[in-house]
Protein backbone atom coordinates (compact mmCIF):
# COMPACT_ATOMS: atom_id res chain seq x y z
CA UNK A 1 0.00 0.00 0.00
CA UNK A 2 2.79 2.42 0.89
CA UNK A 3 4.74 1.63 -2.28
CA UNK A 4 1.79 2.67 -4.47
CA UNK A 5 2.35 6.25 -3.31
CA UNK A 6 5.57 6.43 -5.35
CA UNK A 7 5.09 7.56 -8.98
CA UNK A 8 7.38 4.92 -10.54
CA UNK A 9 5.90 1.93 -8.71
CA UNK A 10 3.61 -0.42 -10.62
CA UNK A 11 1.49 -3.00 -8.84
CA UNK A 12 0.94 -6.00 -11.09
CA UNK A 13 -0.66 -9.37 -10.52
CA UNK A 14 -3.89 -10.04 -8.72
CA UNK A 15 -5.92 -8.31 -6.08
CA UNK A 16 -4.34 -8.57 -2.63
CA UNK A 17 -6.08 -10.47 0.15
CA UNK A 18 -6.98 -7.28 2.00
CA UNK A 19 -5.50 -8.30 5.33
CA UNK A 20 -3.60 -5.23 6.48
CA UNK A 21 -4.14 -4.97 10.22
CA UNK A 22 -2.99 -7.19 13.00
CA UNK A 23 -5.65 -9.60 14.12
CA UNK A 24 -6.69 -11.03 17.44
CA UNK A 25 -7.52 -14.75 17.28
CA UNK A 26 -9.61 -16.44 19.96
CA UNK A 27 -11.05 -19.95 20.36
CA UNK A 28 -14.74 -20.74 20.58
CA UNK A 29 -16.11 -23.48 22.89
CA UNK A 30 -16.78 -25.79 19.91
CA UNK A 31 -13.09 -25.77 18.88
CA UNK A 32 -13.46 -23.22 16.09
CA UNK A 33 -11.51 -19.95 16.08
CA UNK A 34 -12.48 -16.43 15.15
CA UNK A 35 -10.28 -13.47 14.40
CA UNK A 36 -10.92 -9.77 14.59
CA UNK A 37 -8.95 -6.88 13.12
CA UNK A 38 -7.47 -4.73 15.85
CA UNK A 39 -6.34 -1.78 13.73
CA UNK A 40 -7.73 0.46 11.01
CA UNK A 41 -5.07 0.72 8.32
CA UNK A 42 -5.61 3.34 5.60
CA UNK A 43 -3.69 4.79 2.70
CA UNK A 44 -2.55 8.41 2.54
CA UNK A 45 -6.05 9.51 1.50
CA UNK A 46 -7.73 7.69 4.41
CA UNK A 47 -9.09 4.83 2.29
CA UNK A 48 -9.29 1.46 4.06
CA UNK A 49 -8.73 -1.62 1.87
CA UNK A 50 -9.29 -4.15 4.65
CA UNK A 51 -11.27 -7.10 3.34
CA UNK A 52 -11.41 -5.93 -0.29
CA UNK A 53 -7.69 -5.67 -1.06
CA UNK A 54 -5.65 -3.51 -3.38
CA UNK A 55 -6.20 -4.01 -7.08
CA UNK A 56 -3.64 -3.23 -9.78
CA UNK A 57 -4.62 -0.92 -12.62
CA UNK A 58 -6.54 -2.87 -15.26
CA UNK A 59 -3.54 -3.05 -17.64
CA UNK A 60 -1.54 -4.84 -14.94
CA UNK A 61 -4.26 -7.11 -13.50
CA UNK A 62 -3.04 -10.65 -14.16
CA UNK A 63 -4.55 -13.83 -12.75
CA UNK A 64 -2.98 -17.26 -12.73
CA UNK A 65 -5.28 -20.06 -13.82
CA UNK A 66 -5.45 -23.58 -12.44
CA UNK A 67 -3.95 -24.71 -15.77
CA UNK A 68 -1.00 -22.36 -15.20
CA UNK A 69 -0.42 -23.83 -11.74
CA UNK A 70 -0.65 -27.38 -13.07
CA UNK A 71 1.94 -26.54 -15.74
CA UNK A 72 4.24 -24.87 -13.20
CA UNK A 73 3.81 -21.48 -14.86
CA UNK A 74 3.30 -18.22 -12.94
CA UNK A 75 1.87 -15.43 -15.13
CA UNK A 76 2.09 -12.89 -12.32
CA UNK A 77 5.78 -13.57 -11.68
CA UNK A 78 6.58 -13.48 -15.40
CA UNK A 79 4.81 -10.12 -15.76
CA UNK A 80 6.70 -8.68 -12.78
CA UNK A 81 10.04 -9.89 -14.18
CA UNK A 82 9.25 -8.39 -17.61
CA UNK A 83 8.28 -5.05 -16.03
CA UNK A 84 11.49 -5.01 -13.99
CA UNK A 85 13.61 -5.80 -17.05
CA UNK A 86 11.83 -3.11 -19.07
CA UNK A 87 12.42 -0.53 -16.30
CA UNK A 88 16.12 -1.37 -16.06
CA UNK A 89 16.79 -0.50 -19.72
Amino acid sequence: MAMKEFPRVIQCGGVTAGAFSLSLMRPLPNGWYYSMSVQKVTDMRGICYEGRGLSPEEDYLIDNTSEDFAAGYDRQLEAAINLALKASR
